[in-house]
């Protein structure tokens, strides 16, 4: 059983990640995400961020409209826009947030 819930969470956190990937291409949005197992972080920048130094070219003015504009649609991540899937998470709720997200994207002048 522990198993199979594993393995839900790690599926369900990695098409989280390649629908975000997804959104953001459609809306030519400079921006990534990144993560392993259950865990991803949004990325505000182009670039491909893999240390602590590449993690500072994030756009921070983005990064706080995106916080603050999760959090008006109901999603409370970091304030770094980092978070986790875990057992409790449907696949329903998943596709709200990454909606949400787009949402702030349209609102924030990408559409």
């Amino acid at each position: 059983m522990a198993r199979s819930l594993a393995r839900s969470v790690l599926t369900c956190a990695s098409t989280v990640r390649s629908k975000l990937k997804k959104l953001f291409s459609e809306l030519e949005a400079p921006m990534g995400v990144t993560g392993v197992a259950s865990l991803f972080a949004l990325q505000f920048t182009a670039d491909p961020v893999t240390d602590y130094r590449s993690f500072t070219k994030n756009d921070k003015k983005m990064q706080r409209t995106m916080f603050i504009g999760l959090q008006n649609e109901g999603y409370l991540m970091s304030n770094r826009c980092a978070g986790n899937v875990s057992t409790v998470h449907e696949h329903g709720e998943l596709d709200g947030f990454v909606d949400a997200v787009g949402r702030v994207l349209e609102r924030a002048g990408y559409a």
